[in-house]
């Protein structure tokens, strides 16, 4: 509650702990969500006359955003996570596409994934004009979802360096999407 923005008066004592879980997180912005998450969190603590600590609870009290939190060096912090984005050629270094398809039956999952999987194929094909040769597509495997409306998801990730061409596969897998929902079922 804290973290939403709220000015509660007379604080001067916030603890984070197991302040690094969010580094945990399956996402590249993972250590700029934490950075960002802590330092709004710690700013709350000094809003008014008195002095203001901070405690963090951590696992990884070594990791760069963790370091850099504790020393307020935010332009430290940007230079250290721009060089792990571009190392990973992770945005903004390169473009990212994140398509997701639910269904209640795992064999329309599968066959909705087997057509964006065949369009996908022209993103990462070396032979397409339209798309760089260093544009990657990763696919997950169904699973079955915990939300009682949707049973099954696969998920397709695909990263490159022309933005064009993932805006037109991300069309053509709307529109795909669009005509499955009307198809009639089998």
């Amino acid at each position: 509650m804290i973290t939403k923005g709220h000015d509660v008066s007379g604080v001067t004592l916030v603890g984070a702990l197991l302040a690094d879980l969010s580094l945990n997180l399956p996402d590249f912005r993972a250590a700029e969500r934490t950075f960002q998450l802590l330092s709004q969190v710690g700013g709350r603590s000094w809003r008014g006359d008195n002095p203001g600590r901070v405690i963090v609870q951590t696992y990884a009290p070594d990791h760069y955003a963790i370091q850099h939190l504790v020393r307020h060096d935010y332009k430290n912090f940007f230079a250290a996570e721009s060089e792990f984005r571009q190392a990973l050629n992770y945005p903004p270094f390169s473009r990212l596409v994140n398509l997701r398809i639910d269904g209640p039956k795992l064999s329309e999952v599968e066959e909705n994934r087997k057509s964006w999987r065949c369009s996908a194929k022209g993103i990462e094909d070396d032979a397409s004009p339209r798309c760089s040769r260093k544009s990657k597509c990763w696919g997950r495997r169904p699973r079955r979802s915990k939300s009682l409306e949707i049973d099954y998801r696969w998920q397709l990730l695909l990263r490159g360096k022309q933005k064009l061409s993932f805006v037109e596969f991300a069309r053509q897998a709307r529109q795909l999407a669009a005509w499955a929902r009307r198809a009639p079922p089998h």
